[in-house]
């Protein structure tokens, strides 16, 4: 049986008990502006949404447990009236609802090519122009695991060297990818978006960091008098977790996952939600927005008219030059590893 997940529970959701909300009752809709005292949080609401206006969030801790919602939770919905299962356009949508479904479970070969090309040529192009420094520690003695070559031609004794492991926790590096995108973007710019993200997560691994990557899909509408926005958050990779390319980058990466797969967890909602973004055959789903404040090192934004990071391979990789910069690596342009 599917269960439906409850706002605020990091477990594995559960029904309506002592211990959680049921999903669509009154208690699990928060009313933003009343959940902070502070200023800060009070103003980045009101300029966001407007006072007194409800958003509706829901959390999953674990990609399948996301997915099994969108595949097997009933809607109210006939599927003729569910855009994720229309048959038309399926270059704007990704595919198929049947092939959003393979691939979200099977892999996405094409995908993962197009990304991890992509993504090398990226990475091949940063380490040609940029060099990136790393400083392991290292013991010099009279024996040791390698020669140290400038040492041994200088005559010196201790030519030797270790390479020092510290034992302590790699350190954890958040990712908040906000996977929503406006009804125009095209395929391409989704692919790149979520091609560099893997790029990014990927050096972010080999430089000895953790990575947790959370997708949040936020989007809003122009209802001023009741709900106006429904965020899910889906935790896609957790720090502990090897990268599992085939199954991150179909997620961050191909239309379908915004376009079936979300569009499919939205058709699920009650009708009062469904009325109030805009969610039928042919609605519009909300438009895309800013996510609630969530904590995060690194934020990958959504996809509109006004966000051209991605519309080519150059904006792409000048945004993850700036976002490693902002990590604290450092870069030595035409000049020799220190």
């Amino acid at each position: 049986m599917t269960v439906i997940p409850i706002i605020g529970l990091e477990d594995e959701a559960s029904e309506h008990t002592e211990q959680g909300m049921a999903w669509g009752s009154k208690e699990e809709q928060y009313w933003r502006p009343h959940m902070a005292n502070s200023p800060y949080y009070q103003n980045y609401v009101k300029n966001l949404y407007g006072y007194n206006k409800r958003i509706i969030k829901r959390e999953w801790n674990s990609l399948w447990n996301y997915l099994d919602t969108a595949i097997n939770l009933t809607s109210e919905l006939k599927e003729s009236e569910r855009a994720s299962r229309s048959p038309g356009d399926t270059e704007w949508a990704g595919g198929s609802w049947s092939d959003a479904v393979r691939r979200a479970y099977g892999g996405w070969p094409e995908g993962v090519h197009m990304a991890r090309t992509f993504a090398d040529q990226v990475r091949y192009e940063i380490e040609d122009e940029y060099q990136l420094v790393f400083s392991p520690s290292v013991q010099h003695d009279l024996t040791g695991q390698m020669v140290d070559v400038g040492r041994f031609l200088a005559g010196e004794p201790e030519a030797m060297m270790d390479i020092l492991v510290e034992e302590k926790s790699k350190p954890v590096v958040k990712l908040l990818i906000n996977s929503s995108a406006s009804f125009r973007i095209k395929p391409e710019a989704v692919i790149r978006r979520g091609a560099i993200a893997v790029a990014l997560v990927d050096l972010l691994e080999d430089m000895g960091m953790r990575c947790e990557v959370i997708m949040v899909v936020p989007i809003a509408s122009e209802n001023w008098t009741g709900i106006n926005g429904l965020q899910y958050y889906v935790t896609v990779k957790k720090p502990d977790h090897t990268l599992q390319i085939d199954s991150l980058i179909f997620m961050i990466a191909n239309p379908a996952a915004l376009r079936r797969i979300a569009f499919s967890v939205m058709e699920t909602e009650p009708k009062e939600v469904r009325d109030a973004m805009d969610i039928s055959r042919w609605g519009g789903y909300g438009f895309p927005t800013q996510p609630l404040p969530y904590p995060y090192d690194i934020y990958v934004p959504a996809l509109t008219a006004s966000n051209a990071e991605f519309n080519t391979d150059d904006g792409a990789k000048a945004w993850m030059l700036d976002v490693l910069r902002e990590q604290g690596l450092e870069f030595l342009k035409g000049q020799e590893e220190l």
